[in-house]
Formats: structure tokens, C-alpha cells, sequence
């Protein structure tokens, strides 16, 4: 039914909806203490102008055309909670009215859509002692009542599981069964009445033990006891794998982040992240190592790694058995010049604009101690100046397949000639080649340039250690 008001529309020239005299409708002052009168309607509302009254429960004031009184529940102007171009249900439920204590709420009016979300509840006392009417006064709103009831209902004191479920004892995983399970709810004169439409809660099928069922009818509870068992377990597996999986010989094992996910026969399962015992860790043999866990009579494996925890070396050489007479790069030439050493590789480019005679490798021999001297040119850069690689039969790891709980280590004794030095450890320390002679790029750490810690002229020892996360150090 929709309900206009014209555009002249007042209190007394609106519309307005009542109950006719067949309807009887008691008083609020009527009402028994345990008895309620609910009004429910479905409600839609066109625009943010519409309004209604319900004289007698949420607003009795009459305004004129100029100086309209809005509901301050029904209004969509007191009240955005209201959906507009939408149906929604609203509910109000009234208690006995109290004349001698205007504090006293005796009504609650709730607002729902119609799938039955709350949109809004708020509690109040009602302005007046009986319903009066509907009023739909303000100019130009259209409000569409689809639905409507009016009833009274008694209230209910108490609840109470007069019968059981016939199923209390559950094992993991099993769904509650309320099968033979009889609610009764009492009048406060003590007559009942069997219910159904009642909710529960309180029960987990993954805890296992006894637990406490509660049952809930409006604001009222009841409860019974139910048993989880922990049921036949038909098989165990890997969740998740331990947070460390390498170990190096003599470490001890760690099952930090291990999980076990458990099976049952009725085809629940959980998991679980202790009470399994976990066998067969070997951490004297290198190589992968299978480990079994077992929980509940039942087994399942997963493997580690064990690696060596001794040095793993590489490279080591200190030109000791070099004669200058072995080096061949002496100076530049007209194209780019290698020498395998075995372990290391010189190289030296060219600079065919302007070839220099001074950049050069060469075997120093100082109080019996040799060296090998990097010499660069006047107009050297990345590309003309020498370099040292690992040699072709020298194969080093990846950082990230370094194990953990290791380094790869570069150590290396320098002597800086001058202010000038620099090296660079490309890949580790600075990859950035720069081919312009007037834009040189300074390593952070092992130029003078840039590190003030390096001494000049003496001997300097080097130690870079770099883990799986290419952290150095």
C-alpha cells in the first residue's frame, strides 16, 4: 500500500492509517508484566524527504505546514540507519507502560533488511498509552507499507532441555547431532510450550574431551554435556617441513616449525605441532637423511641434509711460487690480453685511442716474500684497466646455495701505493663499471677514496665473508 502526502500536506491533512474498532488493541497500561503488543510491518521509502509517525509509540506531536515535527526513529532525516528504494522490516515491541516512573523504557524498535541483517535497534519510551495511528503528513513523501501484524504475545520465564540428545558421545570430526533433544519454554504461570526454534552453541568437533552445549531461545539458556573422543586414527603425514632441513655434522636437530597432520577414519583430520616423537636423525654422516615420526601407532617420514662442517677451500695462493719471468702481461697491446695462472686469470684491455706501456701485472719479490703488482695506466677505467678472475677450474657456489650457517670467504693482504687505490670486488662490494675516464666509480669499502681506514703504503690484510642472505661481514 502506498501512502502520499500532498504538497500543502500538515498533520491534520496528510494520511494516515488506524486501526478500525474490530482490532482491538489494549491500552499499554494493560499489558500483564510478562505480556508484550508487537507491531511489524515492512516499510519502503522513496526518497531522504519520507517520514511517518506512529501516534501514541514514537511520536505524538502534531506540527503545521510550517514547521514540521519529524519521527526521530521513522524519519530517514533523524534516522540514515533507514535504506532507501529498498524494503526493510521493522519491529517494535511493547512492554507494560509504567505511569509512575518516566525513565522507564517500554518499547524497542528494530529494523532489519529483508534477509534479516540488522540495519538499527535503539529502546524508548513510548509518548502515549495506546496505538493511535499511522501519519504520513509531510509534503511530497510517498512511503509503500507492503506488510503489516499486530499481535500480542506472552513472555516466556524460562527454558528447559527436558530430554537429552539421544547421540553425547562424538568422536574428532562428527557433527552435533540434536536428534530426540526436547525444549520446553515455561509461562510465567508456569504452562509451557515445546520449542524448535531454538539455537546452540558451545560445541567443536576438533577438541576433543567434555564440553558444555548451550542452548539459546531469546534471552533465555539451558545446557548439556557432550564427549569428544579422539577416534581411529588411520594415518599420519607431513604438514610442514622443519624451518631448517641442512645441518652441518654434529648439529643438533631442530623440529621448530614441523607439523603433523593426523587422519581419521570418519575422514576429519587435524594437525598438530607436538606430542609426535620424531627418530633415525644421523648427524655424523653426510648426505640426506631420512627421519621417521611417529604418532599413534602410525609413521611418516621426511628428509634432511647433512653437510660437512669442515673448510671447503677454493683458492690459496700466495704468489710464492710465481717468478716475474711468468707474467706475461707487461704492458697494453692492441687487443685484450689473458693469462691463466690455474687458480686466477689476468686480464688487461686495451686502449687503441691511446695505448699506455704502464699497466701491467708483475711478481714483486721483497725480503723473500713475493707479490703480484696491479699496475694501472694515466687514462685506465673498467674497461683498459687489468683485473683478476678465478681461473676456469675454480667453480665457487651461488650466495643463495651457500649452507646455512656458512661463509665464502675472500681474504686477500693489499698494499695501497697511493691516495688513488681502489678496488673494487665486483658482485660483492660494487658491480657498477663505469667506461668514462672522467667518471670513475670508487669502491665503498676498499677504496682510499671512499675509506679512510685503509692505511697507505703498508700492508693491509682483507677478510669479506658472505652468507646464504649476502650478508657480508
Amino acid at each position: 500500500m502506498a501512502c502520499f502526502a500532498g504538497n500543502t500536506s500538515s498533520a491534520s491533512r496528510g494520511a494516515s492509517i488506524k486501526f478500525n474498532e474490530e482490532s482491538y488493541v489494549p491500552k499499554f497500561t494493560e499489558l500483564a508484566d510478562n505480556e508484550k503488543i508487537v507491531l511489524n510491518f515492512d516499510a519502503y521509502y522513496h526518497s531522504e524527504k519520507d517520514t511517518m509517525q506512529i501516534y501514541g509509540v514514537t511520536n505524538s506531536t502534531n506540527g503545521a505546514s510550517n514547521k514540521l515535527i519529524y519521527d526521530p526513529y521513522l524519519s530517514y532525516q533523524n534516522n540514515n540507519s533507514i535504506p532507501l528504494n529498498e524494503w526493510f522490516n521493522v519491529n517494535i515491541e511493547i512492554s507494560k507502560y509504567d505511569s509512575t516512573n518516566k525513565n522507564a523504557k517500554n518499547a524497542t524498535i528494530t529494523m532489519t533488511d529483508l534477509d534479516g541483517n540488522q540495519l538499527y535497534t535503539n529502546s524508548f519510551r513510548t509518548v502515549g498509552q495506546y496505538i493511535d495511528k499511522f501519519a504520513f503528513y509531510v509534503p511530497d513523501v510517498q512511503v509503500d507499507i507492503g506488510y503489516m501484524s499486530l499481535s500480542t504475545t506472552t513472555l516466556f520465564d524460562s527454558i528447559d532441555i527436558t530430554t537429552e540428545p539421544t547421540k553425547t558421545s562424538y568422536t574428532y570430526g562428527d557433527d552435533l547431532d540434536l536428534s530426540g533433544m526436547v525444549v520446553k519454554a515455561y509461562y510465567s504461570d508456569n504452562t509451557s510450550k515445546t520449542i524448535t526454534d531454538y539455537t546452540v552453541s558451545g560445541y567443536d568437533p576438533t577438541k576433543v574431551g567434555k564440553q558444555t552445549v548451550t542452548v539459546h531461545y531469546l534471552d533465555m539458556t539451558d545446557t548439556f554435556e557432550v564427549t569428544v573422543a579422539e577416534g581411529e586414527l588411520s594415518s599420519i603425514e607431513i604438514a610442514s617441513n622443519p624451518s631448517k632441513t641442512t645441518y652441518f655434522t654434529g648439529e643438533q636437530l631442530d623440529t621448530s616449525g614441523l607439523s603433523v597432520k593426523l587422519n581419521y577414519a570418519n575422514g576429519s583430520s587435524k594437525t598438530i605441532t607436538d606430542g609426535f616423537d620424531v627418530s633415525g636423525f644421523d648427524n655424523q654422516t653426510v648426505g640426506t637423511n631420512t627421519l621417521t615420526v611417529s604418532y599413534g601407532g602410525k609413521t611418516t617420514t621426511f628428509t634432511v641434509t647433512i653437510v660437512s662442517s669442515e673448510l671447503t677451500s677454493y683458492v690459496n695462493d700466495d704468489f710464492e711460487s710465481y717468478d716475474d719471468s711468468q707474467i706475461t702481461i707487461k704492458s697494453q697491446t692492441l687487443t685484450e690480453q689473458n693469462q691463466d695462472l690455474g687458480p686466477f686469470k689476468l686480464t688487461l684491455g686495451t686502449n687503441k685511442q691511446k695505448l699506455d706501456s704502464y699497466p701491467h701485472f708483475a711478481i714483486l719479490t721483497d725480503n723473500g716474500n713475493k707479490s703480484l703488482e696491479i699496475a694501472t695506466g694515466g687514462s685506465a677505467n673498467p674497461e683498459r684497466g687489468p683485473k683478476i678472475t678465478l681461473g676456469d677450474s675454480v667453480t665457487l657456489p651461488e650466495f643463495a646455495n651457500i649452507p646455512a650457517n656458512k661463509y665464502l670467504v675472500f681474504d686477500f693482504d693489499a698494499l695501497y701505493q697511493n691516495d688513488t687505490s681502489n678496488v673494487q670486488l665486483c658482485g660483492v662490494t660494487d658491480s657498477y663499471l663505469s667506461t668514462a675516464f672522467n667518471k670513475l666509480t670508487y669502491d665503498q669499502y676498499l677504496s682510499v677514496n671512499k675509506n679512510a681506514n685503509i692505511p697507505v703504503g703498508e700492508w693491509v690484510n682483507i677478510h669479506l665473508a658472505v652468507n646464504k642472505k649476502r650478508i657480508c661481514s
